[in-house]
């Protein structure tokens, strides 16, 4: 998957990545829709179920060169599992401030939709943010 994060939130987004971690909210979506940089959170359909609740994202690692020069950060893998009800369908996921104001990135899975059928079908997650600019020389 390859994450995109939102123009009108890039400066602000790295800024409270930096500082503090201080309550990014990973979210499931259900709609088949393709993150750009410039959507905004009504452009996300939130997963409603039981086990869909938003994830504070609050455990980053250390930034590290990747392999090819470019830095990168990432979070432990988040698990959302269906704990019972109806099944859903997961194309992707979003981060947003604890209120859901902000939408800052988005991913969509390269298999969606993804079904979760039954209880205890799990969705994983590993947040990562990869500089995508050319490396430092």
């Amino acid at each position: 998957m390859a994450g995109v994060v939102m123009r009108s939130q890039f400066a602000q987004f790295l800024y409270w990545l930096e500082l503090s971690k201080r309550g990014f909210y990973l979210r499931l979506f259900t709609n088949d829709h393709y993150p750009d940089q410039d959507d905004d959170i009504s452009d996300y359909d939130l997963a409603v179920f039981d086990g869909a609740e938003g994830v504070r994202l609050d455990r980053w690692g250390t930034p590290a060169l990747a392999p090819d020069g470019r830095g990168q950060v990432q979070h432990p893998i988040v698990t959302f599992r269906l704990r019972s009800g109806d099944p859903a369908a997961i194309c992707g996921y979003f981060v947003t401030d604890r209120d859901q104001n902000h939408i800052y990135w988005a991913e969509r899975d390269p298999d969606a939709p993804v079904a979760l059928n039954e209880p205890g079908d799990e969705y994983r997650v590993l947040p990562r943010l990869r500089d995508r600019n050319d490396p430092l020389l």
